[in-house]
C-alpha cells in the first residue's frame, strides 16, 4: 500500500500544480484569443477596405474607359451624318455629268427617218421586251425616237456607241 500511496501523492501534487499553473494558462489562453480574434478581425477589415478601395478605382477606369470610347463612337456617327448626305449629293453630280457626257457619244437610231419595212425589222431585233416593241409600233413617227432613248436606255445603261 505504499505505492498507492505515493501514487497518490504524486497524482494530488501533480493536480496541485495544475491548479496553480492552469488558472493563468487558461485566463492567458482566453487573453490571446481575444486579441487574436479582435486583431484579426482588424486585419481582415483593413485588407476588406483596400480590397474595395482597388475595386472601386478598377471600376471607374473601366467607366472612363468606356465613357471615351462611347465619345469617340458618336463623334463618329456625327461626322457620318454629316458628310454622307454631302457626298451622295457629290456623287449625284458626278452620274449626271458623266451621263450627260456619255449622252453626246450614244448614237440611237433615226426611227422617224425609217421606212415601214425597215422599222418593222429594226424592232424586231431590238433588244426591248416584248410589250415595249408593241407600244413602240403604235406611236406616231414624232414620238418613238425620244421613247426608245427612254426605253433602251433603261434596259442597256452603258451601251457601247455604235
Amino acid at each position: 500500500m505504499a505505492i498507492d500511496r505515493e501514487v497518490q501523492i504524486f497524482l494530488t501534487s501533480v493536480a496541485k500544480l495544475i491548479a496553480a499553473g492552469g488558472g493563468g494558462a487558461l485566463v492567458a489562453y482566453g487573453l490571446f484569443q481575444w486579441l487574436g480574434r479582435s486583431w484579426l478581425d482588424q486585419h481582415f477589415r483593413k485588407q476588406l477596405e483596400q480590397l474595395k478601395h482597388d475595386q472601386q478605382k478598377e471600376i471607374e477606369q473601366v467607366r472612363y474607359q468606356i465613357n471615351s470610347q462611347f465619345s469617340r463612337i458618336s463623334k463618329i456617327h456625327e461626322k457620318e451624318f454629316e458628310i454622307l448626305p454631302e457626298a451622295w449629293k457629290l456623287l449625284q453630280r458626278a452620274f449626271g455629268a458623266v451621263s450627260r457626257v456619255a449622252s453626246r457619244f450614244r448614237r440611237d437610231p433615226d426611227l422617224n427617218g425609217m421606212g415601214a419595212p425597215q422599222f418593222r425589222e429594226f424592232v424586231a431585233s431590238c433588244p426591248l421586251p416584248d410589250f415595249q416593241k408593241v407600244e413602240l409600233c403604235d406611236l406616231k413617227a414624232p414620238e418613238r425616237n425620244e421613247y426608245y432613248s427612254e426605253s433602251a436606255g433603261e434596259i442597256i445603261p452603258h451601251r457601247a456607241a455604235g
